[in-house]
């Protein structure tokens, strides 16, 4: 699912009965950031360089920042 997917559908990602697991080392994820993330880049933090965690987390962040 791309960014954008996630960004509308947030709110059934983030629903405590929906788990999300990381696909490539299978952890489940807990937090509302580590679930967009997962969903929206088929990968968890852990799995992801440094450089990945900067930018696209930031990008989730903007998702969590249009909550009002």
């Amino acid at each position: 699912m791309n960014i954008i997917e996630v960004s509308r559908k947030r709110d059934s990602i983030l629903k405590f009965e929906n788990k999300v697991y990381c696909p490539l080392c299978n952890k489940m994820q807990y937090s509302s950031v580590d679930k967009l993330y997962v969903t929206a880049y088929e990968k968890c933090i852990v799995c992801s360089t440094p450089e990945e965690v900067e930018i696209n987390g930031a990008n989730i962040l903007e998702i969590i920042g249009t909550w009002n």
